[in-house]
C-alpha cells in the first residue's frame, strides 16, 4: 500500500466531506481476558504495559470504558455548550 492509497482512502471513505462517507464504526476488543475491567492480572496481561513501572491495573482503570454512554457523551463528534455536556450527563446518570 502507497502513500497516495491511503490518501486517497482517507479523501474517499473517512474525509469529514468524503463523497462516499456515511458511518465511522470501530469496535476494540480485548482479548486479554473473559471478564469485566476487574478480572485478575496474570502474567500473559504483565507483557503489554507499554509503560516501565506502570500497573497493569493503573493502566486499565485509566484506558478503560465502564460506562459506553457516558463515554460517547464525552466525545461528541461538535463542540457543545458546557451546559449541554453538563445535561447529557446528568441524563444518563
Amino acid at each position: 500500500m502507497s502513500k497516495k492509497d491511503l490518501l486517497d482512502f482517507h479523501s474517499q471513505w473517512i474525509s469529514h466531506n468524503a463523497v462516499g462517507r456515511k458511518v465511522l464504526h470501530v469496535l476494540v476488543r480485548s482479548e486479554l481476558c473473559d471478564g469485566p475491567p476487574e478480572c485478575d492480572i496474570d502474567a500473559e496481561m504483565k507483557k503489554f504495559c507499554a509503560t516501565t513501572g506502570t500497573a497493569v491495573r493503573e493502566m486499565r482503570e485509566q484506558n478503560c470504558v465502564h460506562n459506553l454512554s457516558e463515554f460517547k457523551a464525552r466525545l461528541a463528534l461538535y463542540e457543545l455548550d458546557k451546559s449541554d455536556i453538563e445535561a447529557q450527563v446528568a441524563a444518563l446518570k
